[in-house]
């Protein structure tokens, strides 16, 4: 498989010729060769609405420059160094992987396996590595809400939040109508000047901001 000669290479480059992790940290925190194909996995699903012929595979083909597996490669080391530095980082803030935080984890894991198990198990990553990309991902969550959730050492105010939910979307409210009666013919005469009337006073209504 593709994905394997992907992953073979980035453990050659990785792990200096031991294959029992592919990116360690000096005080032995580890990716597991499985984790890393999950990784890959990830990279590569990503990749899949990165290229210009989204019906062919993004192998060969180019991504921002760059050689889609090289791209896929760099994305899914980015991923690896991610988890490493998210696990440090949930030690140090002194958080707990609680049983609530684990089930989150499985269910993550649960969603993808159910859909791309089998994807997953053929190219070298077992369920239980995706778990493990799942509890970092879930730790990665905790985090942000640790910092910036509610009562959270960084707290963003609930009207910063709404400010800027107004400034990105704005609420398109209309009407939609056909000039026919209920048979489906279409309206004519005074009929259908006061339809169009009684529309246009809805639409002033709606204008106003009024239901």
């Amino acid at each position: 498989l593709v994905l394997a000669a992907l992953f073979l290479v980035s453990v050659a480059g990785c792990s200096a010729g031991d294959v029992s992790y592919v990116v360690r940290t000096q005080d032995g925190a580890e990716v597991t060769p499985g984790m890393y194909v999950g990784y890959l996995m990830d990279a590569y699903m990503e990749s899949l609405s990165l290229v210009e012929d989204t019906s062919s595979s993004p192998i060969g083909q180019t991504i921002d420059g760059t050689d889609g597996g090289t791209w896929i490669n760099n994305r899914a080391l980015q991923y690896a160094k991610r988890y490493l530095a998210v696990s440090k980082k949930f030690d140090e803030m002194g958080l707990t992987f609680d049983a609530a935080a684990e089930e989150t984890a499985k269910s993550l894991a649960d969603n993808v396996w159910n859909t791309y198990g089998s994807l997953y198990e053929e190219n070298g990553c077992s369920y239980n590595s995706l778990l493990l990309v799942a509890e970092g991902t879930t730790k990665s969550n905790m985090i942000f809400e640790k910092l910036y959730g509610k009562d959270g050492e960084r707290e963003i105010p609930e009207s910063d939040i709404l400010a800027q939910f107004e400034e990105d979307y704005v609420e398109v409210r209309g009407l939609v109508a056909t000039l026919t009666n209920s048979s489906g013919a279409a309206l004519e005469g005074e009929e259908r000047q006061e339809y169009i009337d009684n529309l246009g006073e809805s639409a002033q209504r709606l204008q106003n901001g009024e239901d």
